[in-house]
Formats: C-alpha cells, sequence, structure tokens
C-alpha cells in the first residue's frame, strides 16, 4: 500500500505595502518580502489603490481590484514576478523631504534634500516626481 502526501501551500494571512516592497505573512508563519519593481501596477499605483485588496482562494493568491492585479503565494514562494522584472538602478536615489509629497533625483535639482528626507530606489510614479527631475529625466542631463 502506498501513502499520498498531500503538499499544503501555505496561505496568505497579511499584507503590508512599503515605498518599495510587497510582504506577505503565510500561515505557517514565514514572510516574503519581494520589491515592488516586480509588479509595475503595484508600483505605481496610489496608496488607496495599494490598501484595496482581497484574499483569493482563501490566501492562496491577493487581488487589487482598482489596478487589477493578482498575485499568487505559489508564484512569491517561487520567487516569480508576474513578467519579466526589470532591474533597479541602485546608483540613483529617491529623495522627498519629510515636510514634501514629490521625489526628486538629481542632485543638482534646487529642491533636493540634504536633510531630513525619506529615500527610495525605485522610480516613483510619473505624477510623484518634481518637474525640474521630470524634465531632467527627459534631456538626461543631470
Amino acid at each position: 500500500m502506498t501513502i499520498s502526501q498531500i503538499e499544503a501551500i501555505p496561505l496568505a494571512t497579511t499584507v503590508e505595502l512599503t515605498e518599495d516592497e510587497l510582504i506577505v505573512s503565510l500561515s505557517d508563519g514565514r514572510k516574503i518580502s519581494v520589491p515592488l519593481a516586480w509588479f509595475p501596477r503595484l508600483l505605481n499605483a496610489t496608496k488607496d489603490e495599494r490598501a484595496e485588496f482581497r484574499f483569493l482562494g482563501g490566501g492562496e493568491g491577493i487581488h487589487w481590484p482598482r489596478i487589477d492585479e493578482d498575485i499568487s503565494v505559489a508564484a512569491l514562494l517561487r520567487g516569480k514576478a508576474t513578467y519579466n522584472p526589470r532591474p533597479v538602478d541602485l546608483s540613483v536615489e529617491y529623495r522627498r523631504p519629510e515636510n514634501g509629497d514629490c521625489w526628486h533625483w538629481c542632485e543638482r535639482c534646487s529642491c533636493y534634500p540634504a536633510s531630513n528626507y525619506f529615500a527610495r530606489r525605485s522610480r516613483p510614479a510619473a505624477g510623484e516626481l518634481c518637474n525640474e527631475c521630470a524634465a531632467k529625466t527627459r534631456k538626461s542631463v543631470c
């Protein structure tokens, strides 16, 4: 007589999104952290759009209805994005003043913060980059 083994897929229990990461807690106690750069729709979504999600299949997947994004726990465990992730340029640091709402990348920008700032490596959404830095991005003069 043979005994069949059933492989249980851990289920997502909580989801946390930072500026740069998707962090999923699993029912078996593990946490998976992946770069948001793997999921452009999540990366470019607003905080409100990111905050609205639901679990699929009791936690086998996660769905964001407002941006039509679905991510399976199995894919996260395999380390696979829903598309081929673009590399993040680690030489570029985007900065946002603590009391500001737009990001800067060019050290020559008149508003580039030197102190009291938040930093990230992934490119902000188009509307989150300051006009001066955005213009320099288009011209590639910085």
